[in-house]
């Protein structure tokens, strides 16, 4: 029987879900979330990643990790250098690409990450790599 993640924490502004006054959101905003099929919360992640992040396996390094661990999304290089990925799964999954994407493969340098939370919207069926 697969264990089900306990969904707690701040939903704030760093979720893109509130104003940023710190409170918290209500029981019934947070299951109103999308769910996958085990019951868990789904979420989705958007992130540009910026530094020396074209032309060192950043893209294929990143969908490897991301496939690995059972994300759907994609991941594709931004015209000013730097890389956009979109991804949807739980959060600690989500939190650990995150977690690796500030550091990526051996000869990648990143200098900054912005993130914007959303729920997830079940749009992808796996993870790609965009051109």
């Amino acid at each position: 029987m697969k264990r089900q993640a306990r969904c707690e924490g701040d939903f704030g502004p760093e979720a893109g879900l509130g104003a940023g006054d710190g409170r918290r959101h209500s029981r019934l905003s947070a299951r109103s979330r999308t769910r996958t099929l085990c019951g868990s919360m789904s979420e989705r992640v958007r992130a540009h990643i910026r530094g020396k992040v074209q032309g060192v396996g950043y893209r294929a390094s990143t969908a490897a990790m991301a496939r690995e661990l059972g994300l759907r999304g994609w991941v594709r290089n931004r015209n000013d250098g730097g890389v956009e990925l979109c991804a949807e799964g739980e959060r600690t999954q989500l939190d650990a690409l995150v977690e690796w994407c500030r550091k990526g493969p051996a000869f990648a340098r990143v200098d900054a990450i912005d993130l914007q939370w959303a729920a997830a919207q079940g749009d992808f069926a796996g993870f790609e790599i965009r051109r």
